[in-house]
């Protein structure tokens, strides 16, 4: 049903299994290298299912096509659910939507996710049937987790991290059970390893390429691909992002991340 910006997608009957196959082919963004074409499994694409009630409406801010929006996709259907689709971002459109449809869980960019908490018509009350925020598509910084934590605290916070190079390899930051400023640990069947200057994997601490991995069957090996970030394995084995490959520089003797400065930038308050 399309009212104002958005899609509310009705629930379907719910598969009792994951065909064989190829589900579809996405196109990658680019960002670590070339646009690639990528095969994704069914599968692949049941893999990262999140832990939403049943017949719960998910409230979702992604572009259609994406990863994220079609795992959430897959989400809602399986669940018996639905899944409420904002097509142009704003907060306003978001806090009418979730209201709209009484949303139980949301999936948005961390990007967003800020812009929505500094919103001025933004109150709690308007988002306290939220039991779920998931932040995916990039990093979140540990003061964006905090605040909305802060803001919603009925709500779980996540934050998923994989790349559509690496799918089905994740790893999910659950707060307050792991760091927040990390981007958490690996999901069953994911492995992460940090491959060090001399092409070896590094110990915990030690800074690195991060690359994911998933194998899909027992007998197979794993499958590994480099996310094109840097980061490091905490001893608990959380881990930690610090910038992309070409965003790390060395000046004075010292690492400096770009993303690092850009976060500094926007707490500051004097940039948007």
């Amino acid at each position: 049903a399309r009212t104002g910006g958005y899609t509310i997608i009705p629930r379907p009957g719910r598969p009792d299994h994951a065909p064989p196959g190829i589900a579809e082919y996405l196109t990658t963004s680019g960002t670590t290298g070339e646009p690639k074409i990528v095969p994704v499994t069914h599968q692949a694409r049941l893999a990262q299912r999140g832990p939403v009630r049943q017949d719960a409406v998910i409230v979702v801010t992604v572009p259609p096509g994406s990863n994220a929006s079609q795992t959430v996709l897959t989400e809602a259907l399986l669940s018996h659910g639905g899944l409420a689709c904002l097509q142009r971002w704003s907060p306003a459109g978001f806090l009418e939507l979730a209201e709209n449809s009484r949303a139980k869980a949301a999936l948005l960019a961390p990007a967003m996710a800020a812009s929505l908490i500094r919103y001025p018509g933004f109150h709690p009350g308007r988002l306290g049937g939220l039991v779920s925020v998931r932040l995916s598509m990039a990093p979140a910084s540990e003061e964006l987790v905090r605040s909305l934590a802060a803001a919603l605290p009925q709500a779980h916070i996540t934050n998923i991290y994989t790349t559509t190079e690496a799918w089905p390899a994740a790893t999910v930051m659950r707060y307050t059970r792991d760091d927040a400023a990390s981007v958490g640990r690996p999901v069953p069947g994911t492995h992460v390893r940090i491959i060090g200057p001399e092409g070896r994997p590094a110990s915990p601490g030690r800074p690195g390429t991060v690359e994911l991995g998933y194998a899909f069957e027992a007998t197979e090996g794993i499958s590994w691909r480099s996310t094109g970030d840097l980061g490091y394995l905490k001893p608990d084995g959380c881990l930690v992002v610090i910038g992309r490959e070409n965003e790390v520089l060395t000046r004075g003797g010292s690492v400096v991340s770009l993303a690092e400065v850009d976060r500094a930038l926007l707490s500051s308050e004097l940039v948007v």
